[in-house]
């Protein structure tokens, strides 16, 4: 079996312009060969530079479509954000593997795939981790080493096109073992920073001993993020990367993520409810209805530019005015659920009908017993007088 050691890894960045650095224990590559020092780079300072709008998300999409075509890929279109083979969601482009037939072992597909994905595990993960994103994602089925490495130079040329600066780019080596289901699988992974942020943009990872559809196979997965991409091309206040500049205010990351990610799975179709898909999107409610208690929001301004965002990458993407609808009985219903969290209400709440316009649901409360005065000492603490248009469950 064919040993992948790290000095090929060496090699091939050494031929395209990387050195060997060593960095807090770590070895790290930098296209320049002296021993300056360097540090992370401050994220919150990067936010402060000014918006430079050189390029927006969409076009980098046509750009990918464009580039990767013309080096011999098939551009594919995206999954479903509604996963039901291996996860609930659409959570990487590798998943694309799912529709590929095998018609034998020398098979070779090539492809690239620009994937909305949602991880529900992001969600409050903290600043700039987004539940949801576009994972640009190229795939080779039974790729040679020589193959994944030319992948890998045809990203770094990518990257360059899109406006990275190369001396600014940092990438780290690593063997790892990664699971796919329940098997376990070897991976030789080259890890993508740009100014030596904490978190990366991309990863490069080539496997020699992938079991697919019960076939062993070599597998080259590389992916990014888009939106990210973006920003750090951009600089400046994250949410005008994704509004392409329009000055659209949101208080905080979290709140921008929460709208974000719930308009994505509200325009997929995907309906709220109890179990599996429709749960999470109840939950993303629930918390930003909690959030909306201490701001004014504009949501359905928010919602529709975050629709307009979406609609470039969805497939049978529902009308806003439906998407929006949704969205209000679910936002009015998991508000009218915190007026009764708010009363200590010691019976079975589960017989009040939370589903009803909110004006109509504070009438009832007061008919069977509650005082008024009560009831609107609470209903300030939740920001009702703002958002009472908004609470008619129409």
């Amino acid at each position: 079996m064919t040993q992948y050691y790290p000095e090929i890894f060496n090699a091939f960045l050494n031929g395209n312009g990387f050195y060997e650095h060593e960095y807090l224990n770590n070895k790290i590559f930098r296209s320049t060969d002296n021993n300056e020092k360097f540090e992370l780079y401050n994220d919150k300072d990067l936010m402060q530079d000014e918006y430079k709008k050189e390029i927006d998300i969409v076009k980098i999409k046509f750009l990918f479509e464009k580039y990767f075509y013309e080096m011999g890929y098939d551009v594919v279109k995206p999954l479903p954000i509604a996963n039901d083979i291996d996860t609930l969601f659409a959570i990487a482009g590798i998943q694309y593997l799912n529709k590929l037939g095998l018609e034998s072992e020398t098979k070779k597909d090539k492809i690239l795939i620009l994937q909305p994905v949602f991880r529900s595990q992001f969600i409050d993960k903290g600043l700039f981790y987004s539940s949801s994103f576009i994972n640009p994602a190229t795939i080779i089925i039974n790729p040679t080493l020589d193959e994944h490495f030319l992948c890998v130079k045809h990203w770094l040329d990518f990257l360059k096109i899109t406006g990275f600066e190369k001396d600014k780019i940092f990438i780290y080596y690593e063997k790892n073992k990664r699971m796919w289901g329940s098997l376990e699988f070897e991976t030789y992974d080259l890890k993508f920073r740009y100014l030596n942020l904490k978190y990366g943009i991309g990863l490069a990872s080539f496997s020699p001993n992938f079991i697919w559809k019960q076939k062993l196979i070599t597998l080259s997965d590389i992916g990014f993020g888009l939106e990210r991409m973006a920003w750090l091309i951009n600089k400046g206040n994250y949410a005008s990367t994704l509004f392409n500049g329009n000055e659209i205010t949101i208080p905080n990351l979290k709140i921008l993520d929460y709208c974000k990610s719930l308009c994505l799975l509200l325009c997929s179709n995907v309906k709220p409810g109890n179990n599996n898909q429709g749960y999470r999107v109840r939950k993303i409610v629930k918390l930003l209805v909690i959030e909306c208690t201490n701001v004014s929001l504009e949501l359905e301004m928010i919602l529709f530019y975050f629709y307009l965002f979406w609609a470039n990458w969805v497939e049978d993407i529902i009308e806003f005015k439906e998407m929006f609808g949704i969205f209000v009985k679910e936002f009015t219903r998991n508000y009218n659920r915190l007026i009764i969290d708010k009363l200590n209400f010691k019976g079975d709440s589960e017989k009040i009908d939370i589903n009803i316009p909110s004006a109509i649901f504070v009438k009832r409360l007061i008919g069977i017993g509650f005082f008024a005065s009560e009831i609107e000492m609470i209903l300030k603490t939740l920001n009702y007088d703002y958002y009472i248009n908004l609470l008619v469950y129409e």
